[in-house]
């Protein structure tokens, strides 16, 4: 096993970058973009709302593109989202004030995740927005034209809905007001959107930076079998994910910078609410550390790509682990050994990476649909040691 990783592109970064990129109206640049299902679905949405675009492949897992949005040329689309939900959340502010008559809609799954906070939040700023199936979900249409007021958007389901709303509301001339009701959750990917709305405007080009999430499963491997160090994600990112960083060394790893080595992992009681996705990548280990370990703070995780909480205690029972999941996260008893069994993946990326950890300790773990995780990273399996 090598001890250096580069990882993909940030697919958070990438998908405020690329929305950005289309409401300058404008000529921008975007680079080191990451390649993958979710930056597809949105590079296909400006190509069907008639922007130019020009691509440079960088790399196996990168692109620069430079996108043009001066001259929306088409009056009418339907935008297939698939399960990209943080670009449907973002996308959908942004066809609110782009005119025309837009369609967005998504695979299955996507139809079952919430939306009815976002357009809630849309129709006070006089967004125009009609559900063609079920109130609250996928699909609707939108009429394009201007928002402005003032609204309210609750922040107990996802942080993408407020982040969308700034996006939108960063390139408008007259800017509507946001009020945040309740607790917003992942409040640091909301940290994140600012970041990337000021160095966006800051300069003709962006640069995207390496993904923390997909760092975290690197980092995992490190605290079962390191040292392991992650070269392209800066420990002053804003991205929420750096926090696992935290968390491991809470767990008991070593955690040296961007290094991560093995410690003696015991159970930990953490609030994972800052930093949800590679909270699953905690979960794994907390699953093979000595005690009982209790994650909160992880409640959104049922609104995701599948119903990750469900997920996780169902999967990780067929390797003999003795957890439980209840409304806010997860209660795990670490198991000396893992039994081999096939894993459900959900067509969830995050789920087959996590599981990928295991699978090194155990090899018998087989993963079933190993190739979902084309969303965020495409080259997984050709770089985890697994």
């Amino acid at each position: 096993m090598k001890n250096t990783y580069s990882v993909p592109p940030s697919k958070s970064i990438s998908n405020r970058a690329l929305v950005m990129a289309f409401l300058k109206r404008g000529k921008s640049v975007v680079k080191n973009v990451l390649k993958s299902d979710d930056t597809d679905v949105m590079v296909e949405a400006f190509r069907k709302l008639g922007c130019e675009i020009k691509i440079e492949e960088v790399s196996n897992s990168a692109f620069n593109i430079e996108v043009d949005s001066s001259d929306i040329s088409v009056d009418s689309a339907e935008f297939f989202m698939n399960n990209a939900g943080t670009a449907t959340r973002f996308m959908i502010p942004a066809l609110c004030v782009t005119e025309g008559t837009w369609v967005v809609t998504g695979n299955d799954r996507m139809l079952e995740r919430p939306i009815k906070d976002l357009v809630d939040a849309l129709l006070p700023l006089g967004a125009q927005i009609e559900y063609l199936g079920e109130e609250g979900y996928l699909p609707l249409r939108i009429i394009g034209g201007s928002l402005t007021g003032s609204t309210k958007v609750k922040g107990d389901i996802s942080s993408q809905y407020l982040s969308g709303l700034m996006i939108t509301n960063a390139f408008l001339d007259e800017k509507f007001e946001v009020e945040v009701e309740g607790e917003l959750v992942s409040k640091p990917y909301v940290d994140l959107t600012e970041s990337v709305i000021r160095d966006f405007m800051a300069g003709d080009q962006y640069e995207v930076e390496g993904d923390a999430s997909s760092a975290s499963y690197f980092w995992a491997l490190g605290a079962i079998d390191g040292p392991v160090t992650v070269n392209n994600v800066p420990l002053s990112t804003q991205q929420a994910d750096i926090k696992l960083l935290g968390a491991l060394k809470k767990l008991g790893a070593n955690v040296d910078g961007a290094t991560v080595s093995p410690g003696e992992l015991k159970g930990i009681e953490i609030d994972c609410k800052e930093f949800p996705d590679s909270a699953m990548t905690l979960a794994v280990l907390c699953a093979v550390a000595k005690g009982k370990s209790r994650l909160t703070g992880l409640h959104n995780l049922k609104f995701k790509e599948c119903d990750r909480l469900n997920a996780l205690e169902t999967e990780l029972r067929k390797l003999g682990v003795n957890l439980m999941a209840f409304d806010d996260g997860l209660e795990i008893v670490g198991s000396e050994k893992l039994m081999p069994a096939q894993i459900e993946t959900y067509d969830d990326h995050r789920m087959a990476m996590c599981f990928a950890v295991l699978k090194y300790i155990e090899p018998e773990i087989e993963i079933l649909d190993p190739g979902c995780v084309s969303k965020t990273f495409p080259t997984f399996w050709d770089v985890f040691p697994a």
